[in-house]
């Protein structure tokens, strides 16, 4: 049985880096904005955490990766739309089970732009390109905007 992209030595890489970044950083960033935020509401609230939290990771933990791999690699649809991209992670899961399932694309979006920027930089790369597309500073209220 052929190995898995999402298990490949370069996709497993990848992903060991960007999660011990995410602890690293994580952790102190939402000591640093909560506390700011939690008197906030609304778009107010949503502006202000996307600014503070814009090098905080806030991944999906590996075990929620794997099953999203599971989930999108089992589901019959061809496109699988994410919003908030963060830096990437469930992004590569995503993209790893499109690849393994021989068809598909992944569509992308992310309000923060430096996010975005940064998560275009994340990626494995070789069997893992080109199956992505992003949105780069856009969110559900206005994604099917130009």
């Amino acid at each position: 049985m052929p190995e898995s992209t999402l298990m490949s030595e370069r996709v497993q890489a990848v992903l060991k880096r960007l999660y011990r970044n995410a602890e690293a950083v994580d952790a102190a960033a939402l000591a640093r904005t909560n506390p700011v935020t939690d008197a906030l509401a609304g778009d107010e609230k949503v502006r202000v955490r996307s600014e503070m939290l814009g090098e905080a990771y806030l991944s999906v933990p590996p075990d929620v990766g794997r099953l999203l791999y599971i989930l999108a690699r089992a589901h019959p649809s061809n496109t699988i739309v994410e919003f908030g991209t963060a830096l990437a992670i469930s992004t590569i899961h995503f993209a790893a089970a499109v690849r393994d399932r021989g068809e598909g694309k992944v569509i992308t979006t992310e309000i923060n732009a430096e996010k975005a920027r940064r998560a275009g930089g994340a990626s494995p790369g070789g069997r893992l390109a080109g199956l992505c597309r992003d949105s780069r500073g856009r969110r559900a209220r206005n994604f099917t905007e130009p």
